[in-house]
């Protein structure tokens, strides 16, 4: 078991959970609050993604006084998960975590069962004592080289590009630390009554949120808070077997088959249908957590789009909060994440980009018309 010894102010952890337009609910049936039973601290901004947010297990004092803790992580059942015996692991994005090991002081990935996928081979930029890492967005990950210089890689640990300098870690979102994780999906801080309690600077991800009271002991108290009123706020998703095809050829992409319904990234609709009469630009800002589609522009590639992974694994999809934007106006489109990527319903992409979208059951096949307007 690796342990480290190491001062943390709580009131510096938590102070880093900044608030943005607080808003403040009376929470009747609409949030489940769970206690954590083991004894854990935070330290920065984390989040939950995948159903998991990384945390510390406070393993007690050693005879200096200082905190003798290890990491884990902890799921939205207020439970904690031994993912593996590394140092520090970091915020989960696309279903995959950056690991951190000082005695190989390297680098690697593990999936949600805490398989390494990714071998711990690649550097580590320290910044001042902030660890930095890469993140998953599209299928592609940053990763350190030396100096400012980064790499891209793929989920196989292929290297898609080099010599990627980079000097502005904190606003540059494929890359994530110790102290500020993954912001995609995360609310504003709300201030929320449930169960006699009141807690501030509430941030919810997946309908999740790590929240703490002090008791009159001293002790720190956490609690996971859990949306239950957010419709059905999780789902089964079932990889879709269904052929798709566009002017008669397949297009391969992933989706889902979540209650009847297929599911798919807005950024693989809009790459297959891009140079149509119906193709649509996808953008997305992260700092307001809002997706913007601009109707009548072809799609600009970001890498990662029309591949499909192959599984046949069947996932948990959480209710995505993403607001969305066609041509400046808000609209609603059903959406699940799976894995930090935001699946949505076929038929309410159609509707919104009017797009035929037609469904053969004999043969299973569902074809996509960019020459016809959508209808039921």
């Amino acid at each position: 078991m690796k342990t480290l010894r190491k001062i943390i102010s709580l009131g510096l952890a938590m102070s880093l959970i900044m608030s943005v337009g607080t808003t403040a609910f009376a929470a009747t049936a609409q949030y489940k609050l769970t206690k954590v039973e083991s004894s854990i601290t935070t330290y920065g901004q984390h989040y939950f993604h995948s159903g998991l947010m990384p945390v510390y297990e406070v393993l007690g004092q050693d005879k200096n006084g200082y905190a003798e803790y290890q990491w884990s992580y902890l799921n939205t059942d207020g439970k904690l998960v031994d993912l593996g015996d590394y140092v520090y692991g970091y915020d989960f994005s696309e279903g995959l975590a950056a690991i951190f090991d000082w005695e190989s002081d390297k680098i690697g990935y593990i999936d949600t069962t805490g398989k390494v996928v990714i071998p711990l081979q690649y550097n580590v930029k320290d910044v001042q004592g902030v660890v930095y890492a890469g993140r998953f967005i599209n299928g592609n990950a940053l990763v350190y080289d030396s100096g400012d210089v980064w790499k891209q890689i793929d989920k196989s640990g292929k290297i898609i590009k080099n010599n990627l300098t980079i000097t502005d870690y904190y606003d540059t979102p494929e890359i994530i630390s110790d102290v500020i994780g993954n912001k995609d999906g995360v609310s504003d801080a709300q201030t929320i009554t449930v169960d006699g309690k009141t807690f501030e600077n509430v941030v919810f991800s997946e309908g999740s949120a790590l929240v703490y009271e002090d008791g009159v002991d001293n002790t720190t108290y956490y609690y996971v808070l859990t949306k239950t009123n957010n419709q059905a706020t999780t789902a089964t998703a079932t990889p879709s077997t269904a052929t798709v095809t566009l002017s008669g050829k397949k297009i391969n992409c992933e989706a889902y088959d979540i209650n009847g319904s297929n599911y798919f990234k807005l950024r693989d609709l809009a790459a297959a249908i891009s140079g149509t009469s119906k193709n649509f630009e996808v953008s997305y800002d992260s700092s307001k957590n809002a997706i913007s589609l601009q109707s009548g522009k072809r799609y600009t590639p970001v890498g990662g789009e029309l591949k499909s992974s192959g599984s046949t694994s069947v996932v948990s999809a959480v209710v995505s909060n993403s607001v969305v934007f066609l041509d400046g106006k808000a609209i609603e489109l059903a959406a699940y994440n799976i894995n930090d990527n935001n699946y949505f319903k076929l038929r309410d992409v159609g509707r919104a980009l009017n797009f035929g979208v037609l469904w053969n059951e004999a043969s299973s096949t569902i074809t996509l018309d960019t020459s016809v307007g959508y209808s039921e």
